[in-house]
């Protein structure tokens, strides 16, 4: 298979993500009684098209690639709030049923976002988090049952607020 038609192939790749969850690292005198390190506190995923695909479920997130578009046709995006004393380390989502329609040659990337955004669920793309240069490659499990992220330099403060968005194979 050519490059570039690995690269279309990545780029038309459809997830239904659910299941978030981030990986935390804290001081030796933070306590489980303490309370969540992490609290997610908004979720959402956008769309240049009128409906959801039809392997997407109300509450999953969607990200869906776009041979003609490098932006994709939807991203999804996620805003935890972390307590003061951990550090992100890592964000793995897990992958719906007959979500992981890109297989091994999908090309997921958490990027910084770039300006303020509303939940959504399939929501206008006109309305979704913009994203900034600043951008993390994923890792797709073997088995293609999830997505790691490896966040840690993309956290500001007490505040991770990612987006994550198709990439390009390279």
């Amino acid at each position: 298979m050519s490059r570039r038609a690995r690269r279309n192939i990545a780029r038309t790749a459809a997830l239904a993500l659910v299941a978030v969850s981030l990986l935390l690292t804290g001081s030796a005198t933070s306590a489980a009684a303490d309370g969540p390190a992490a609290t997610l506190s908004a979720k959402g995923w956008w769309s240049q098209l009128p409906v959801a695909p039809p392997n997407a479920s109300k509450g999953q997130l969607v990200v869906q690639g776009n041979p003609a578009d490098k932006s994709g046709t939807a991203y999804s995006a996620v805003r935890y709030t972390v307590d003061a004393s951990h550090t992100v380390q890592s964000l793995t989502l897990k992958v719906g049923t007959n979500g992981d329609q890109g297989g091994a040659t999908a090309v997921l990337l958490a990027c910084q976002t770039g300006s303020a955004w509303t939940p959504a669920d399939g929501g206008p793309i006109s309305a979704a988090p913009k994203v900034t240069s600043k951008c993390i490659n994923g890792q797709r499990a073997t088995d293609g049952n999830s997505w790691t992220f490896a966040i840690g330099s993309l956290q500001l403060d007490t505040v991770v607020d990612v987006a994550i968005v198709p990439g390009a194979d390279a």
